[in-house]
């Protein structure tokens, strides 16, 4: 599968997706009956049962390989999301090891599960140089979200400009991605300003995340000598990502998954003064206050009264 991204990626190296691979794998039948799904307890054994070997394994090639023959032949067929569940929760006897093996799953693996798996494995023991093969199978759409909770781990802005361009958004959006792409950050900043203010909550996080945005705004002088407007939109568009991630979705707020919260937020507090007396930015700075007095931002780790 690996091979089959690379030639993607020779042919589009724009990054549209592989057509070759453009949905994910049909669940297969059990050949018991009409019996499709197991006992996730059950499930627990025989997966251990099944990778216990290979993880600690020497010869990693060979246990990729025999971690691949397993779990194609496992009757019922197993869920994709089975295999992250699974290693999410696996206790580990040799880091070393599983890495070596997930590397191998990931660069050598033939079929969707054994490729899952090394994902599974690389989003807990991963390490930047993982990162280039991570991308290059974001570019088959099976792969997608594995891949970027992998990335996750190894690359944060990388998982999260996959993220953003695995779904549709405003036109802003797109037009953001290939700056994203090039590394320009002049014209990243500016099509981050341009950015409507309503995006749902997991765009906020992962334009934040994909942009650097705790980074632009750490650039930015408290008090400039010749007044910058780019540089007072710039902190007004980082407090309505702060404002769009608070909202609660599926009972969690998007704010506890951006590692950078804290200091974006004091960024924030650092340029206030920037922003011109408007009814919009007032409510800016009221409803971050009030997120950081009884919101759920408060979890996160501010250390000695830094909220």
């Amino acid at each position: 599968m690996y091979g089959c991204a690379l030639r993607v990626q020779d042919a589009e190296p724009g990054g549209p997706w592989s057509q070759e691979h453009a949905a994910p794998p049909p669940e297969r039948r059990s050949r018991k009956g009409n019996r499709t799904s197991r006992r996730w307890a059950e499930t627990q054994d025989e997966l251990a049962l099944l990778l216990g070997p290979p993880l600690i394994a020497q010869d990693a090639a060979e246990a990729a390989y025999e971690a691949g023959r397993r779990l194609d032949a496992m009757d019922p067929p197993l869920r994709h999301r089975c295999v992250h569940l699974f290693v999410r929760a696996l206790p580990l006897e040799n880091d070393a090891r599983a890495r070596a093996l997930a590397r191998c799953l990931v660069r050598t693996g033939v079929s969707y599960l054994p490729v899952s798996l090394g994902l599974a494995l690389l989003a807990r023991l991963g390490e930047p140089q993982d990162a280039p093969y991570l991308k290059t199978l974001g570019l088959l759409r099976p792969l997608v979200r594995p891949v970027i909770h992998a990335l996750d781990a190894v690359d944060r802005p990388a998982g999260a400009l996959l993220a953003l361009h695995s779904q549709e958004g405003p036109p802003e959006l797109a037009a953001l991605i290939p700056e994203l792409t090039a590394h320009d950050e002049a014209a990243v900043r500016e099509h981050l300003i341009a950015l409507p203010g309503d995006v749902s909550s997991d765009v906020a996080r992962r334009v934040a995340e994909a942009t650097r945005t705790v980074e632009l705004l750490s650039a930015v002088q408290e008090v400039p000598e010749v007044p910058d407007p780019q540089a007072a939109a710039l902190v007004a568009q980082a407090g309505r990502l702060l404002f769009r991630m608070t909202s609660v979705r599926d009972y969690r707020s998007e704010i506890l998954s951006y590692p950078h919260a804290t200091r974006t937020y004091e960024a924030l507090a650092r340029c206030a003064g920037l922003l011109t007396p408007t009814l919009d930015h007032y409510g800016l700075l009221v409803t971050a206050v009030q997120e950081l007095r009884t919101g759920s931002c408060m979890l996160h780790d501010w250390g000695p009264a830094g909220r």
